[in-house]
């Protein structure tokens, strides 16, 4: 069960939600652009490392921006406090399991752009030794990882709603 959540009215929790909706639906439109470009790229010409690597980011961006969006009417109804909940506990599951598969699948492109970059701008290793030597570990991880602890949870039944945010 959750804690009360009673130091914030209705209207702030619709505002809560609304501005989580919105800035969700932003980023998916951005998300999409650059995928879309990314991809028609993919028919004319090769990419480079930096750009599998953005798109992975924004592919898995997309999925955790759907996800922000419904998780204010996806969270269970019979136990949520916020004001537009009118889920069940499988959806507060189908929303742990994509915040786990993701929405820290994105976190986790993030942090593989930014050791990109220490390889690449401090240690001047090309893009060719990088996509060679480093490119397939760092999506493998991301590739095995999160599928694999998203489905335990699913799995061991681990997905409830948090206390201080609208996900499970």
């Amino acid at each position: 069960l959750v804690g009360p959540l009673s130091d914030l009215s209705d209207n702030q929790e619709i505002a809560l939600s609304v501005l989580q909706i919105v800035s969700a639906m932003l980023s998916l439109i951005g998300s999409s652009v650059i995928v879309y470009k990314i991809v028609r790229k993919f028919k004319k010409e090769r990419t480079t490392p930096y750009e599998r690597i953005i798109l992975g980011l924004s592919s898995f961006d997309i999925l955790a921006s759907i996800t922000y969006a419904l998780s204010p009417f996806l969270l269970p109804s019979e136990t949520s406090q916020r004001v537009w909940a009118i889920g069940t506990k499988s959806t507060c599951s189908l929303l742990g399991f994509m915040s786990q598969f993701a929405c820290f699948w994105a976190v986790w492109y993030n942090v593989l752009l930014s050791f990109y970059y220490l390889l690449t701008v401090r240690f001047q290793v090309k893009p060719k030794v990088f996509a060679t030597k480093y490119e397939l570990w760092m999506h493998l991880s991301g590739a095995i990882f999160f599928p694999i602890t998203a489905f335990l949870g699913l799995w061991g039944d681990w997905y409830s709603e948090e206390a201080l945010t609208m996900m499970c």
